[in-house]
């Protein structure tokens, strides 16, 4: 996966040459948290989701690590996609979030 988010990197070279493969990692890393915040809506408080924010954009696998581009950053923004889609079967059973 790291070498597919490398490859999609090479579309932002006239940006950013040289460091353009690490893009789609920060991307994928804002996703993740959009993601989170979008579960954790119904069980925090707005103020509790911006210090939890707050605290995961410190946290070196999501935020600033995302420019590191470990396997981790594309696992956590799919595990936190499938469990997003899961509440959503949950809680409306219909054939498109299967």
């Amino acid at each position: 996966m790291v070498g597919w988010l490398f490859y999609l990197g090479r579309f932002f070279e006239w940006f950013l040459p040289g460091q353009a493969g690490r893009i789609p990692g920060v991307i994928l890393g804002h996703l993740t948290l959009l993601v989170w915040n979008k579960l954790l809506k119904n069980s925090l408080s707005e103020t509790q989701r911006k210090v939890w924010i707050l605290f995961v954009i410190a946290s070196p696998m999501i935020g600033w690590g995302s420019l590191i581009q470990t396997p981790d950053v594309s696992f956590v923004f799919f595990w936190s996609l499938s469990i997003l889609i899961f509440t959503q079967i949950l809680k409306t059973p219909t054939a498109l979030w299967y």
